[in-house]
């Protein structure tokens, strides 16, 4: 596994030395991940965790313009609270926060130099602790790693020279999880929805 993601990270590394442009960003993304199945079993009525993700994220193209090429970034993760049934239990924001890894396919086509359109395809490894409802208020539950998989596009408006305004939707759903906390195992399924914003330096 560490041979593995050794050559993810060298390969990344090469294409980014041969890109011919490149971009920086620091986005905000509130998150709903609306929840369809625990460990197997389907969720009946409504269920879901809100979280607050804001990183740095990075972009290497082959084209002069855009074209293809990789994305990747680093966030970290925010909780807000877990609804199930229309009971809602806040979560303790910066004590219970996590981290997330994130690395696609990036496409970006430029309109004119004012207006482009990005997109990316890509996976997403998340440290993430989902909330115990039956402890109670505040409390959190077993520790993930999370693997997902996701899409994203965006509108990009040029500001002046080398600074963009980015605004898009986030798209996704985990693969698999793997308990990192507890004795017991809990696998969840659904789809994440999120919207963000971000300023990014081009280069």
């Amino acid at each position: 596994m560490r041979k593995v993601i050794a050559l993810v990270i060298m390969s990344a590394m090469l294409l980014c030395a041969v890109s011919a442009e490149g971009q920086i960003r620091v986005t905000v993304m509130p998150e709903w991940f609306f929840i369809t199945n625990v460990s197997g079993t389907s969720v009946e009525g409504s269920m879901g965790e809100t979280k607050v993700y804001t990183g740095i994220e990075g972009a290497n193209y082959f084209g002069e313009n855009g074209g293809f090429g990789i994305e990747y970034g680093f966030s970290a993760m925010f909780p807000v609270n877990m609804w199930a049934e229309g009971t809602v239990i806040k979560a303790d924001t910066f004590s219970n926060a996590g981290a997330a890894l994130n690395i696609g396919a990036a496409y970006r086509h430029e309109f004119n130099n004012l207006l482009g359109l990005s997109a990316g395809l890509g996976v997403r490894f998340n440290i993430d602790s989902t909330m115990d409802t039956v402890a109670g208020e505040n409390a959190i539950g077993p520790v993930f790693l999370m693997f997902d998989i996701y899409g994203r596009a965006s509108v990009d408006v040029t500001i002046i020279n080398h600074l963009r305004f980015n605004a898009g939707l986030f798209l996704g759903g985990p693969l698999f999880s793997v308990n990192l906390g507890a004795d017991y195992d809990v696998s969840y399924s659904g789809l994440y929805l999120s919207p963000y914003v971000g300023v990014s330096y081009v280069y």
